[in-house]
Formats: C-alpha cells, sequence, structure tokens
C-alpha cells in the first residue's frame, strides 16, 4: 500500500515556543525548535554545524581532513563552492565542492590562531579579517592582502605647467593585488596642487612610488601612504606645523620606543610648515605609542604618534561594500571598489551611543540590513546612499539595548529574521523585537563552559 503524500508545513518564527531537548523527534512540536550534538537547528530543515569540526565527512564521498585543529569553518562561493577552515597554527585550507579537491588559501602562519572572519563579496572574492595581521581577500587562487594607497601627499609642486600632469603609482607587490590610480588636482600658479585618489588599489606590501609626467612642467614630486588594518603599526598627526622648516636643509622624523620596530616617515613641508607626516613604513610589532621627534631647521612643531591596538572582530557585506569591524569602528569600503577604505565614499563610522558599552563583537548583514552587535545591544544599518558630493550616508538605528550577544559564531539569518545565542539562551530578533525562544534551556545555561570565540 502505497504511503500518502507528505505535506509541506511552515512556521513563522514568532511563533516558535522556544527549544525542545526531547530525545524523541517525534515529540517534538511543529512550533518547537529541536536540539542536536554538536550542531545548530535553526529550524525545519536548516541547520548549522559547530564551527571548530576538523573533518568534512561524506563530501561527494570523500572524507575531508584538515590539516590541523579548526578554528573556523564557513562555506563561500568563489566561482565553485568552497568549505573553508581557519586552522590553529595559522593555516586556511579549501575544499572545492564540485572539483572535490583539496588545497591551501594559505601556508602555516599566514593568519592568528583564532578570531578570523571571512565575507563573501558578490561571486568573485572573500574578505578575510584577521584580528592582528588585518584585511586579506582570496578569488580563489591568489590571497591577497589589502594593503591600498591612502594619503598621497605632494612634495614638491614643480613648475611650469600649462596641464594637469599623468600620475603613475607603482604595481601592487602581490599577484592578484589591483594597481592604484590617481590624477593631478587642477594647478595654480603653473604647479602642481594636489593629486586625486581613483583608485585605492590592493596587494601593496611596502610603500609604492609615485610618479608625475607630462603636463608640460617638471621637478613635481609626491609620495604616498598606505591603508592596514593590521595592529602594531604607527601613524602620525600634526598637531602643530611650526616655522621655519626646511629653510635650511632637510627634515628628518625619528621613533623611539614602544616595542616595536620599522616606523618610518617623512615630513611634507609647504611655506615652511609642516603640513603631514606620511609613514614610509607603518611599522610592525608596536604594543605602546613610540617617541617620535622632528629633526632639522626649524621651531614649534608638535607632532604625535598612534598605534593601532585595535584588531578586526568581524567583516561583512552589505550594499555592495566590505564592512570592517574594530572596536567601536564600522569602516566601508568605498562605492568604487571593494579594497578602496580612503576615498571620499569609504566610511568610517564612531559607534558612540551609549548602549554599545565596549567594543563591537559582530556584524550580520541579513534583510536588506547591516546588523551590529554589542555584548547587550544590537544597532542596524540601512538606507545607504552617496550624496552629491561623493560622501556616504546611512541610517543608524537601535534596535536593543539591553540584549546582544559576543557569540560571533552564533548568529545567524533564519529567514526574515536574526537568531543568536549569548550566555543566557538563545533569541529571536524579529524587526525590532527580540524574544528569548530557549526558556526551556535556562536550568542549562548558568553551568555551561561557554569558549570565547
Amino acid at each position: 500500500m502505497a504511503s500518502a503524500e507528505q505535506k509541506k508545513s511552515y512556521a513563522i518564527v514568532k511563533q516558535f515556543k522556544g527549544l525542545n531537548t526531547k530525545a524523541n523527534r517525534t515529540a517534538i512540536d511543529k512550533d518547537e525548535f529541536n536540539w542536536i550534538e554538536n550542531a545548530m537547528p535553526i529550524g525545519f530543515g536548516n541547520i548549522k554545524i559547530t564551527p571548530a569540526s576538523s573533518a568534512v565527512s561524506n563530501v561527494g564521498n570523500v572524507a575531508v581532513v584538515f590539516s590541523n585543529t579548526v578554528s573556523y569553518l564557513t562555506s563561500a562561493n568563489v566561482t565553485d563552492d568552497y568549505i573553508l577552515a581557519s586552522e590553529a597554527n595559522g593555516q586556511m585550507e579549501y575544499f572545492d565542492l564540485i572539483t572535490l579537491k583539496q588545497g591551501n588559501v594559505a601556508a602555516a602562519g599566514t593568519f592568528s590562531s583564532s578570531g578570523v572572519s571571512l565575507a563573501q563579496y558578490q561571486n568573485t572574492n572573500v574578505f578575510i579579517g584577521d584580528p592582528s595581521k588585518g584585511l586579506y581577500s582570496w578569488d580563489g587562487a591568489n590571497l591577497v592582502a589589502i594593503g591600498s594607497v591612502g594619503i598621497i601627499a605632494v612634495v614638491n609642486p614643480g613648475s611650469g605647467y600649462t596641464s594637469a600632469p599623468n600620475v603613475t603609482i607603482s604595481p601592487p607587490n602581490q599577484t592578484g593585488g589591483r594597481q592604484a590610480t590617481a590624477v593631478a588636482g587642477t594647478t595654480t600658479s603653473n604647479t602642481v596642487s594636489y593629486i586625486v585618489l581613483t583608485n585605492a588599489g590592493s596587494g601593496y606590501t611596502s610603500q609604492p612610488t609615485v610618479t608625475i609626467s607630462g603636463g608640460g612642467g617638471n621637478n613635481a614630486t609626491a609620495i604616498a601612504q598606505l591603508v592596514t588594518f593590521a595592529t602594531g603599526t604607527v601613524s602620525v598627526q600634526v598637531n602643530n606645523g611650526g616655522t621655519g622648516y626646511g629653510a635650511n636643509g632637510s627634515i628628518y622624523v625619528t621613533f623611539s620606543g614602544g616595542g616595536g620596530s620599522g616606523a618610518n616617515a617623512s615630513a611634507v613641508i609647504s611655506g615652511n610648515v609642516i603640513t603631514q607626516v606620511i609613514m614610509n613604513n607603518a611599522g610592525s610589532g608596536y604594543t605602546s605609542t613610540p617617541t617620535v621627534s622632528i629633526g632639522g631647521s626649524g621651531t614649534g612643531a608638535n607632532i604625535t604618534a598612534t598605534v593601532n591596538t585595535t584588531g578586526i572582530v568581524d567583516v561583512a557585506t552589505f550594499s555592495g561594500r566590505v564592512w570592517v569591524a574594530a572596536g567601536r569602528t564600522v569602516y566601508a569600503s568605498s562605492a568604487v571598489s571593494p579594497t578602496d577604505y580612503t576615498s571620499v565614499s569609504a566610511v568610517a563610522f564612531n559607534l558612540t551611543d551609549s548602549t554599545l558599552h565596549g567594543n563591537i563583537q559582530a556584524l550580520l548583514s541579513a534583510n536588506n540590513f547591516l546588523y551590529i552587535f554589542g555584548d547587550d545591544s544590537i544597532n542596524v544599518f540601512s538606507n545607504l546612499q552617496v550624496t552629491s558630493t561623493g560622501a556616504t550616508v546611512f541610517t543608524n538605528t537601535n534596535v536593543s539595548a539591553s540584549i546582544g550577544s559576543k557569540r560571533i559564531y552564533a548568529i545567524f539569518a533564519y529567514f526574515r529574521s536574526v537568531l543568536f545565542m549569548n550566555d543566557y539562551g538563545v533569541y529571536a530578533l524579529v524587526g525590532s523585537t527580540t524574544t528569548k525562544i530557549s526558556d526551556p534551556l535556562d536550568g542549562i545555561f548558568p553551568i555551561l563552559t561557554l569558549q570565547s570565540l
């Protein structure tokens, strides 16, 4: 006798009673979540595997075993579908679900042992955030550090320019990187006034050269500074440009202390005043602020150094941009390029809301929103637009002032809602309403030993 046709049933997250830990699956109501060992159930036909998995079994009848302990396991589509494993020895491996081949994204020591995050950009790249080493992209073949060009400063405006000259930035150091481009601004008194970056490029691991040619003039020179999210690097701010600099000899910048090495910078002079200090090398390994000094002719200059000690906690793609969270700041790439964090349309937004009492813990792109999770708060970014002047504006709304999560791997979208776990239970965010769905587990959560993720 033929069995009756199975009928589909649908449930709305708002109607879920919660989690049911009964072993007999037939005893679970259709409006309850179930609990499965080593997995995170998120509704009927939807399940999220615990990320710290050392093997993926029976993928195309192939048992995939990774080389080292896996700290983060996820999937992505870069033309083919991949399983990507970030490992405790700093290695990252892939398994191609189409060709059933396994290989390396990065060798051991490339990334940190934990805290690595990934986000897919279109189906062309995966962006990888490392808590100490910065931002990378992978296109299925090449791993590229997002060392991109930031400030371009005119050192010598030259003379005799009757039209805007050509500006050429040297190619990146890494295979698969993108060469940065720029144009000279309008000339004043037949000199090069400024240079506008048109594409920040990627794959630069050292300072590129800037060449100015054509335009009928000569002697104009410029230098570029790289942008990196790596921690332990140094930047310099000019608080007072002083007077008399460059009139009677060269100016030099020196760094001392701070526990790191390699920091090197050049002072840019205009009208015998220090207008900028460009890092030729941002250095590495600085754990405290080094002392920075100006040498040479001139008096009165005051400059200070800053060390980047705030690493990337998460990356996401939203509204055509790559978003990076570090500390209390959310960065977004420009409207032109996913590796450009310098142009006018790029974003560096600091969350000053008192509802975020610490730092950002996670990002999630879903439901036409970018969710920003704090330990006990949730904000959403929406309505992203570019103004007539090229600046990016968006709406920032706090939807939860008392409930959030620091469990970055336990936050995910489920249809039009967001499910997440914190140290007190499992919650569903539907619209602007956060509802706890794990009341039956209230007696379990206080005795769980939850690892920091």
